[in-house]
């Protein structure tokens, strides 16, 4: 391979069971900020609310319908 060249992996897309796993552990582990808060994603709105982010500061994302509608 040439110099400055760079190899790219192809992107690795999780399945539905995957996601709900990962956010599952991801309410069990410690938070250096306190308690998880369950709340902080606002499925009806589409509103994600980060209130320790980079730097410290508070972000409220919105989220794409597809990311938060329910399969049914």
């Amino acid at each position: 391979m040439a110099p400055g060249r760079f190899l790219h992996s192809h992107p690795y897309i999780y399945s539905d069971v995957e996601i709900v796993a990962i956010i599952e552990h991801a309410r069990m582990l410690p938070s250096f900020y306190g308690p998880s808060r369950p709340d902080l994603l606002d499925a009806e709105s589409g509103v994600l609310h980060i209130q320790q982010g980079k730097f410290g500061k508070e972000r409220l994302l919105l989220l794409d319908p597809s990311v938060v509608q329910r399969p049914g």
